[in-house]
């Protein structure tokens, strides 16, 4: 069990937060059992299930399958396997431009802009 858990904490802790919950949900979404994606993505379903539970990662090649197979974006899937939840970071994106714009409206509206 030690070795477990030491190797469970090397892997990321998000990934059983983000990467696997993207593909389990989109998954289950679809209407298909972790057999039915092991079938298709031709590997073995304790695969998918390690993947699923965040044990796992799933291989660089598996990842591309995975996008194209599930529809997903690979940046999406990109992103998951760091443990950043794709959602979050285009939340993030358009704050972060919505407050560069306001800052450069009111320089220009106040004069402290280059015009």
């Amino acid at each position: 069990m030690m070795t477990t858990d030491r190797r469970r904490e090397t892997l990321n802790p998000k990934y059983d937060t983000v990467l696997s919950r993207m593909i389990r949900e989109r998954r289950q979404a679809m209407g298909w059992s972790q057999s039915k994606l092991a079938e298709v993505l031709e590997v073995h379903t304790s695969y998918i299930s390690r993947i699923e539970s965040g044990t796992r990662l799933p291989s660089v090649d598996l990842v591309t399958d995975l996008a194209w197979v599930m529809e997903i974006p690979i940046a999406d899937l990109a992103l998951a396997v760091h443990g950043l939840d794709p959602e979050i970071i285009r939340a993030d994106i358009v704050v972060n431009a919505r407050q560069s714009i306001r800052a450069e409206l009111i320089a220009l509206l106040t004069g402290e802009g280059d015009a």
